[in-house]
C-alpha cells in the first residue's frame, strides 16, 4: 500500500485529528479497491490456461491439428508454455511426427520420436519461456505418421500456457 500517515502535533485540535484519520482511513479504502480490482482483472485474465485432448489417432503421412490453445487479448509478460503427451505408435522403424506452432501456423517447430516397441507408451514433454509482447496466443499442434497407414495413436495431449508474475 502506498499510503501515508500525516501526523499531528500534541494539543492539536480534536476536530483536526479527526480529520487526518478519516483522510487516511478513505485513503485505505481508495488502496484496498484499486488492489480488488487489479486482483479480480489478473484472476479473469486467467494466469493459467490449458487445453486436453484425448484419444487422437492418425495413418496420414500429412500433418493434421491435434490440439490447440488460444488466449485472446493476453496482456504483455513472462509466459511458460508446456505441452506434454502420451502416445504410441504400431511401428518400430518408422517415426512419429509432432509440428508445434507458437505462433498460429506462421512458423513450425518439428519433434520426431521412434518406438522402440510397437507396444510402448512414449511420452513427450517440452517446457520454454516466452516473453509475450501483448495481444493473442495461439499454441498448437499437429501430427502424422511417417509412412502412410502406421497407426499412431495419441492417448493425452496438453497444452498450458502459464503468465509468470
Amino acid at each position: 500500500m502506498a499510503l501515508s500517515w500525516v501526523d499531528y502535533s500534541n494539543g492539536e485540535g480534536l476536530g483536526d485529528v479527526r480529520n487526518k484519520i478519516n483522510t487516511f482511513n478513505n485513503d485505505v479504502v481508495t488502496d484496498v479497491n484499486a488492489n480488488t480490482a487489479a486482483i479480480t482483472t489478473l484472476n479473469e485474465l486467467g494466469l493459467y490456461q490449458f487445453s486436453r485432448v484425448t484419444g487422437s489417432s492418425t495413418t496420414s503421412d500429412t500433418y493434421s491439428p491435434l490440439n490447440s490453445l488460444v488466449i485472446p487479448n493476453a496482456p504483455a509478460g513472462t509466459y511458460e508454455f508446456k505441452l506434454s503427451m502420451t502416445f504410441t505408435y504400431n511401428t518400430t522403424n518408422k517415426s512419429s511426427y509432432f509440428n508445434i506452432s507458437t505462433t498460429g501456423g506462421s512458423s513450425w517447430m518439428e519433434i520426431r520420436r521412434e518406438a522402440k516397441d510397437s507396444t510402448d507408451i512414449m511420452n513427450e514433454s517440452y517446457t520454454f519461456p516466452v516473453e509475450h509482447t501483448g495481444g493473442d496466443i495461439d499454441l498448437r499442434i499437429e501430427f502424422r505418421v511417417e509412412t502412410a497407414g502406421n497407426l499412431l495413436t495419441v492417448l493425452a495431449s496438453n497444452l498450458i500456457v502459464e503468465r509468470k508474475l
